[in-house]
């Protein structure tokens, strides 16, 4: 089964090129060939708290997160952002979490309708368990900047996974990003933690889940689409590529990815 995720579709939607380097000729960057600090740094606070969350005192679930084969500064900066997580929100949200990294998947072939077989997959990071039997799902992020509350309330993410749990069973009352700030020095007026909740819409959900299998089905018909767009982040190891390809850079195309891609048999 063909999977498609939250982050597979915004890839698609941020550059296609990058999308199908990634999921289509699956060109997966040797280690240190891509940088990983802002992700590594949400890998370690993810499991401070699914650390606590499953019983674990919160001053061991830091020192065993701390113990990773990552750069200082990501660990640093996970290890902040779950100190500032306790200081503001406590402890009672994940001593009420019933599920940690659930994956949740649906198989949506028949509203694809192409005659073969896909599927959603996302991985949320708690449900926690209300006392009226509904749940919240919550998703944790570090970001240096503020987000901007509208841009989270109409995410995909947030609605295609109440779209998903519902449809598993689940009485899902509500989505809440709890984020926060993992940089060393604040300064001025700078936020330190925000949440973002969302209750369930199920007009808006099933909207966003017939956009979601609209974008699929477009990928599914053109897996060879592969347009470059220049987006509004930091240039890698995949832009790098598109510049040999094209000859804007004179280097060997093989060349170029045997020194920085992983054999297929390796990834």
């Amino acid at each position: 089964m063909n999977r498609y995720s939250i982050s597979r579709v915004n890839t698609y939607l941020e550059n296609p090129w990058k999308h199908w380097c990634k999921y289509i000729a699956k060109y997966k960057p040797k280690e240190g060939k891509i940088n990983t600090v802002y992700m590594d740094r949400g890998t370690v606070m993810h499991r401070v708290m699914e650390l606590v969350a499953t019983g674990t005192d919160s001053k061991e679930a830091l020192k065993q997160a701390s113990v990773v084969d990552f750069a200082q500064e990501s660990i640093d900066g996970g290890i902040r952002a779950s100190e500032r997580y306790f200081e503001h929100f406590g402890f009672e949200g994940l001593f009420k979490t019933t599920e940690v990294e659930k994956e949740i998947t649906l198989d949506i072939s028949e509203e694809i309708g192409l005659g073969t077989e896909v599927g959603f997959i996302g991985y949320v990071d708690a449900v926690r368990t209300n006392e009226d039997g509904s749940v919240t799902l919550v998703d944790y992020k570090t970001y240096s900047t503020k987000p901007a509350q509208d841009k989270m309330v109409l995410s995909l993410q947030a609605n295609m996974y109440m779209y998903v749990m519902t449809k598993l069973g689940y009485n899902v009352r509500n989505f809440v990003f709890e984020c926060i700030n993992p940089k060393e020095k604040l300064v001025g007026r700078a936020y330190k933690y925000l949440a973002i909740d969302m209750p369930y819409r199920e007009a808006l959900c099933d909207e966003f889940f017939e956009q979601f299998c609209m974008l699929v089905r477009m990928i599914e018909q053109n897996p060879e689409f592969k347009m470059y767009k220049y987006g509004d982040y930091m240039p890698d190891i995949y832009d790098e590529l598109f510049k040999v390809w094209q000859g804007i850079v004179t280097e060997d195309f093989d060349t170029f990815v045997a020194e920085n891609f992983l054999e297929e048999d390796d990834g």
